[in-house]
């Protein structure tokens, strides 16, 4: 059964709090784009559960690919935290365009997955110009799977000095893990595999 989305906003909470996810397939209230700002968190409630979480929250692509950035989940704020559940399109054959960007300094992603995107899983990106900064970021035991471009997608001169650890990527129709940040960024303990692509890629 579909289930609405916690109706709380994370910029309605205090800074250091978290909006907690209950088990179940989840959609937001309109289906549109999720923001999570300053020190504040999206986690499952029941704890982190890799690639078993019992929560995934689905959106509307037709809305997505109109809101900034065309993701389902931005994270926007320095130090915000997702964390043990999947975000992802209708189906395969109903895919968003990018499941979730990050853009805020000191973000972190834990035991997260990401498919069903026609672009990207996991999309960090940051730019002077924009005035985003990326930095130190960090994507800890997320999966991204079934996308259209690469699986993890990192680019821009404010997106460096992040780590990636842990992460999966595998049968996404471009590179599993694409690399054209800055000053590059470093994978520990990484699986790729089935990428039409190829595994990974870097242009650093």
């Amino acid at each position: 059964d579909l289930h609405s989305f916690p109706t709380r906003r994370s910029s309605d909470l205090h800074i250091g709090g978290a909006l907690q996810l209950p088990p179940g397939l989840l959609t937001t209230p309109d289906g549109g784009q999720i923001h999570v700002d300053d020190r504040c968190g999206i986690v499952n409630e029941g704890g982190m559960y890799g690639s078993l979480t019992p929560t995934i929250v689905t959106f509307d692509p037709d809305l997505i690919a109109q809101q900034p950035y065309q993701a389902c989940v931005l994270l926007n704020g320095l130090g915000a935290v997702l964390e043990g559940f999947a975000v992802a399109g209708p189906s395969i054959d109903d895919r968003v365009p990018r499941c979730i960007r990050v853009r805020g300094h000191a973000a972190v992603c834990r035991f997260m997955q990401a498919f069903w995107a026609t672009e990207f899983g996991f999309h960090v990106e940051a730019r002077v110009a924009d005035n985003s900064n990326a930095n130190n970021f960090g994507l800890e035991h997320c999966r991204a799977a079934r996308c259209g471009k690469a699986g993890f997608y990192t680019n821009g001169e404010e997106a460096n000095a992040g780590y990636i650890i842990g992460c999966i990527a595998d049968g996404n129709e471009g590179y599993g893990i694409f690399e054209s940040s800055f000053l590059g960024n470093p994978y520990y303990g990484c699986h790729a595999s089935n990428n039409l692509y190829g595994d990974r890629k870097s242009v650093v």
